[in-house]
C-alpha cells in the first residue's frame, strides 16, 4: 500500500510539473530544448514556495525507502559509519607485553629468526639467511602506515615474535589479526595466546569493531588449529587465492562477530588465569572447555 501511494504521489508531481511552463536549457546552437521529466520535477519543486508540499514529498520518499527495506532482506541495520584506526600503543598482559615494533628490535629477534627458517613456510616473506637482509625487512614493516605491528616480549622464558592488525576496513567495521610470526619456543605457550588475546580485546573492546578476522593458508595446520582454539568460526576457503614462492595456495577464512565476542573474551580470560595452570605451567582445563561451558558472558 505504501509503495502504491508513493508511486501515485510521484506521478502526481510529474503531472502537475508538466502542466506548468516547462523550463528549458540551451544547446550549443542556442535552440531551447525541454528538460527530461525527472529534471523538470526537481526544478519545479525547487521553484515552488509551499514548504508543506516539499516536506510531504520528502517524508513520503523516506517512507517509501523504509517500506522497500522492510520488504527486502538487506542485512543488519547499523547506525555507525566509521571505526577508529588502531594506535601504536603498548599492551601489557600478565605473561607478555606488546610493544610497537621498531627497527631496533632486529638484534633481539635475529637469533630466533636465524634458527627457524622453516617457520616462514606459510608467510609471504622470509626466511632470512643473513641479518643484513632481515634488518631492512623489519624496518619496512615497522614503518607501515596502514598496518601497525607489535613486538612480542614474554615476561619470562624464551621466545619472541611479532604480529599485526591488518586489512583494516574502517567503513565496514572489519579488522584482521595477521602477519603473525612466533618463534618455535614461543608457539603454544600462555604468552603466545595472550599476545593474540591482547589484540583481540583491543580491536573488539577498545575500538569497537564488528568483525574480527583470522586468515591463513589452508594447508597451514598450526594456524588452522589456532583459529579454532581461539574461538573463531570457519567461514570458507578461497581456492587458489594467492601465489607464494611459485605455489598456488588456498586461503581459509575465520571470524568472530561482535555478538560472539563476549563469550570468547570470557573463555580466554578464564583460561589465562594462573589458577588454570599447575606448577609446571601445564594447563588444567583447555580453552575448549571454557568455550563449551555455556557460561553466560559477563
Amino acid at each position: 500500500m505504501t509503495i502504491v501511494n508513493n508511486t501515485f504521489l510521484l506521478r502526481y508531481f510529474i503531472f502537475i510539473s508538466q502542466k506548468a511552463r516547462p523550463p528549458t536549457s540551451r544547446d550549443r546552437s542556442g535552440a531551447g530544448k525541454s528538460l527530461q521529466p525527472a529534471q523538470t520535477v526537481v526544478n519545479y519543486l525547487a521553484s515552488i514556495r509551499s514548504s508543506w508540499m516539499i516536506g510531504a514529498m520528502r517524508r513520503s520518499l523516506r517512507s517509501w525507502g523504509l517500506g522497500m527495506a522492510q520488504a527486502m532482506d538487506l542485512g543488519r541495520p547499523i547506525e555507525r559509519a566509521a571505526w577508529p584506526f588502531p594506535n601504536r600503543a603498548e599492551h601489557i598482559g600478565r605473561y607478555v607485553d606488546l610493544v610497537p615494533l621498531g627497527a631496533g628490535h632486529a638484534d633481539l629477534l635475529w637469533p630466533e629468526v636465524a634458527a627457524a627458517a622453516e617457520s616462514f613456510a606459510y608467510l609471504r616473506y622470509g626466511p632470512f639467511p643473513q641479518i643484513d637482509g632481515f634488518r631492512p625487512f623489519l624496518a619496512e614493516i615497522a614503518a607501515r602506515d596502514e598496518q601497525p605491528f607489535w613486538f612480542v616480549s614474554p615476561r619470562t622464558g624464551a621466545g619472541r615474535g611479532w604480529l599485526s592488525l591488518c586489512d583494516i576496513s574502517r567503513r565496514d567495521g572489519s579488522i584482521e589479526i595477521g602477519s603473525v610470526w612466533f618463534s618455535p619456543s614461543l608457539q603454544r605457550t600462555r604468552a603466545a595466546r595472550e599476545a593474540i588475546f591482547l589484540l583481540m580485546r583491543y580491536a573488539m573492546d577498545d575500538l569497537g569493531y564488528e568483525r574480527l578476522v583470522w586468515r591463513c593458508q589452508a594447508n597451514n595446520v598450526k594456524s588452522l588449529r589456532a583459529a579454532e582454539s581461539l574461538g573463531f568460526t570457519y567461514e570458507g576457503t578461497w581456492r587458489r587465492a594467492v601465489v607464494v614462492d611459485g605455489w598456488q595456495r588456498d586461503l581459509a577464512w575465520f571470524s568472530i562477530l561482535r555478538e560472539e565476542w563476549p563469550l570468547r573474551r570470557r573463555a580466554l580470560s578464564r583460561w589465562l588465569e594462573p589458577a588454570n595452570f599447575d606448577q609446571k605451567g601445564q594447563q588444567i582445563n583447555t580453552l575448549a572447555h571454557f568455550l563449551d561451558s555455556n557460561q553466560d558472558p559477563e
